[in-house]
């Protein structure tokens, strides 16, 4: 059976990190998404890039 040492580690972790806080919570907003899978559309991995439609040959072509 294992023991629950979480009230041991809380404490220790105040012990060597006394002003340790919550960060702030993250506030995203803007096109960067749209910017990021656009790029990666555009990026080019050094392959044949990836097959389309059905079959044994769909999916990442080598």
């Amino acid at each position: 059976m294992l023991a629950d040492r979480s009230d041991r580690v809380q404490r220790r972790v105040a012990e060597v990190y006394p002003r340790l806080r919550t960060a702030a919570p993250r506030r995203l907003a803007g096109t960067g998404y749209g910017s990021g899978a656009e790029a990666g559309r555009r990026a080019d991995l050094g392959g044949r890039g990836v097959a389309t439609g059905r079959g044994p040959d769909r999916g990442i072509a080598w």
